[in-house]
């Protein structure tokens, strides 16, 4: 072999000794940026959401408004209940202010007020219709009217009214007519009204509310 020949011989054995090299270097790359098998690959995240799993946040729990007493619990029919007594005893104020303003013109009309017979049957039963036309009848056969204002003061449902839902509700208030005067039909002053405080009694029926009973009470602090 000549110097040519062995010169030639040992180039290729450099050449594939560093093809070798190079191909163990790049073998020991790959195995040092390789992940751990045992540890699962972090998926790829969705544009827009974050990898953190959030806990969701539990909805707060429905809350009621009861008038009860200290201590009891306000539960949803409770609750439920209250309003709708509420609504009872209010429907039935505003029906006697209606009753009370009725009344009021029919005094002041000395009895001769043509809508008593369509608009008390609406608003009262037969026992207190009755006795207001008898304070109608007296008025007119005397001649009689009345002048000044009236109120109605400190309504509010009665300590001994019925549990609702009874159908019946009482009503305290002050009925002041100490400014009602009776004149006759020369303009005499024969009378004045009063306060007086007093229980109402109101009950439902088809129609609604309706007076039914009245309950003078002679000791109160109702009318101050």
């Amino acid at each position: 072999m000549g110097w040519k020949d062995w010169d030639r011989t040992n180039k290729v054995i450099v050449s594939v000794c560093a093809v070798v090299v190079v191909a163990v270097i790049a073998t020991f790359a790959v195995l040092a940026l390789r992940p751990n098998q045992t540890t699962p690959p972090t998926p790829p995240s969705t544009p827009g959401t974050s990898r953190t799993s959030e806990t969701p946040t539990p909805s707060p729990s429905p809350t009621y408004e009861c008038t009860t007493a200290s201590g009891s619990e306000c539960t949803k029919d409770l609750a439920e209940k209250e309003a709708a007594r509420d609504k009872a005893y209010a429907d039935a104020e505003a029906r006697y202010r209606q009753y009370h303003d009725e009344r009021v013109k029919l005094l002041r009309s000395g009895g001769q007020y043509d809508g008593l017979p369509k608009v008390f049957n609406e608003l009262t039963n037969k026992s207190t219709f009755d006795s207001l036309n008898v304070e109608s009848f007296t008025m007119a056969s005397e001649g009689w009217h009345a002048e000044g204002p009236t109120y109605l003061k400190n309504v509010s449902p009665a300590p001994t009214s019925p549990e609702w839902p009874s159908g019946k509700v009482l009503l305290q208030l002050c009925r002041d007519e100490s400014s009602f005067n009776y004149l006759d039909d020369k303009g005499v002053l024969r009378g004045g009204g009063e306060k007086q405080a007093i229980y109402v009694q109101m009950e439902k029926k088809e129609s609604g509310w309706i007076y039914t009973a009245l309950f003078v009470l002679e000791e109160s602090d109702l009318c101050g």
